[in-house]
């Protein structure tokens, strides 16, 4: 993981709710911004950080994109400005006179919106819960935690709701070998992601986002994958 950059914002301002703020402008990158906001999320730090994207008036589909995922998560701010006509400078200036920008300002030059391969080997958790072809429940550690949570506070657990979870890489291959075309960068290659439907999924798109599990419904999911992207 890149080492962020701080960037100090002048401001009179003495007390600051977030330590930093990730600035991301954008304007109509449907295709990335999900994976370049999820990036931005799973930064490790010691202080706390919000995201602030200057949505400078998209019209691929991104502003509902933005709104349709990450809505309920509290550390993205999503800022449409009043004005059409602003640069890239002007998208900035937005970000940083925002009253929720941090005392920091990153510029997240690490931030591409863009997995660049099969990651491989992970840590992984084995749960006790079994999917829908009795095979046994595995999620990256963070991921696991949280769905241990989301059992505790209710969740249904039957089995024949989940279709997918993690996959390693000889699962991986195996789905290329049968014919099917897993994305190599897809988050289930890393423990973070869930196929789910009926009750579970109901529940999941319902109460996941205060657990960190958020419904990620990219064409051709079928409306039922979610992805762990953590909570503050």
């Amino acid at each position: 993981m890149n080492t962020i950059l701080l960037v100090k914002i002048l401001s009179f301002k003495d007390n600051f709710e977030f330590e930093a703020s990730v600035i991301i402008p954008v304007k109509n990158r449907v295709n990335t911004i999900y994976d370049a906001i999820k990036s931005a999320l799973k930064q490790r730090t010691n202080f706390r950080f919000n995201i602030i994207i200057v949505d400078n008036h998209s019209t691929d589909g991104t502003t509902e994109e933005i709104s349709r995922i990450f809505k309920n998560n509290n550390k993205v701010i999503h800022i449409i400005p009043n004005r059409d006509d602003l640069e890239i400078g002007g998208c900035w200036n937005e970000a940083i006179s925002h009253k929720e920008c941090g005392k920091f300002a990153v510029q997240p030059g690490e931030v591409r919106g863009v997995r660049s391969d099969y990651r491989g080997s992970v840590n992984i958790i084995e749960l006790k819960q079994k999917d829908s072809k009795g095979r046994t429940l595995r999620l990256a550690p963070a991921a696991a935690g949280a769905w241990q949570q989301m059992i505790d506070a209710g969740m249904p657990v039957n089995p024949n709701d989940i279709t997918s979870v993690y996959r390693d890489e000889n699962d991986y291959l195996r789905l290329k070998k049968e014919g099917y075309n897993p994305a190599s960068n897809s988050y289930h290659n890393y423990g973070e992601a869930v196929d789910a439907h009926g009750e579970v999924g109901k529940w999941l798109r319902k109460n996941g986002p205060k657990f960190g599990w958020f419904p990620h419904d990219y064409n051709g999911s079928h409306g039922g994958h979610y992805e762990f992207l953590g909570v503050e």
